[in-house]
């Protein structure tokens, strides 16, 4: 072999940067933030929507106990569709992450959040760290947190998360099509109220009442809410 082509080689193979085990824990270490990151993101997103499915459940409720009891005066009327409307819109805004909490962060669950991370430092790693040290003779990659180096226990490791995924995906489809679902059947019912109203104040000579044309723009402002949080139209707009 030519020497100057074998000096080239060995220079160039010098040259090139070597990852150092101190490397590799820093970028295991980065991953796993990001990781963990992700996942109390998408635990503080299912609490919201609990907490504003929970609520629209609640004006529900409300809803149909003033279908039996609504006054006859259209400005009380229009006072009250408006004010439910409103609380329609927040709670919908809420769901779709673009308004306020309605309670989340002030809730149980915002504590944990902060004495969370301590737990699983402390105690909680503790308790596991038996565990760990019991699967390394069976996976000497476990301990490390690396992916198997095993061709096939990597390849059913990457579909059982690809499959958690997929199912988590569903379900939060198909409980963003019912909430949707609750929302639009509870506007419906609120723009019956309002017509009925509005036909009220037709009747008594004032059809231009202001209690009546202020319910109508805050069921606009759901409809307007709805579109925002990607919840409009006859299907939800959600990648599963």
């Amino acid at each position: 072999m030519n020497p100057i082509v074998s000096s080239t080689s060995a220079a160039t193979s010098n040259a090139l940067p070597s990852i150092s085990s101190r490397d590799e824990q820093k970028i295991r270490a980065a991953k796993a933030a990001v990781e963990s990151m992700t996942v109390r993101q998408d635990k503080a997103s299912e609490e919201r929507k609990a907490i504003a499915r929970k609520k629209a459940e609640e004006l529900k409720a409300r809803i149909q106990m003033l279908k039996m009891s609504m006054p006859a005066n259209p400005e009380a009327a229009g006072k009250i569709i408006a004010q439910l409307a409103r609380e329609l819109g927040a709670i919908v805004k809420s769901y779709g992450g673009t308004g306020s909490d309605l309670g989340v962060g002030t809730s149980a669950a915002a504590t944990p959040a902060a004495g969370g991370e301590a737990a699983s430092t402390g105690t909680a790693s503790e308790g596991a760290e038996p565990s760990a040290e019991a699967d390394t003779d069976a996976n000497p990659d476990a301990a490390s947190g690396a992916t198997p180096k095993d061709p096939y226990r990597a390849a059913m490791a990457a579909q059982a998360a690809a499959n958690a995924d997929q199912a988590r995906k569903a379900d939060g489809a198909r409980e963003d099509s019912e909430f949707a679902t609750t929302v639009k059947q509870l506007l419906a019912e609120l723009k019956a109220m309002k017509a009925k109203a509005e036909a009220d104040a037709k009747a008594a000579g004032d059809p231009n009442t202001p209690e009546v044309a202020d319910a109508d723009k805050a069921l606009e402002a759901v409809d307007t809410a709805l579109g925002d949080a990607g919840l409009s139209g006859s299907m939800v707009s959600l990648v599963v």
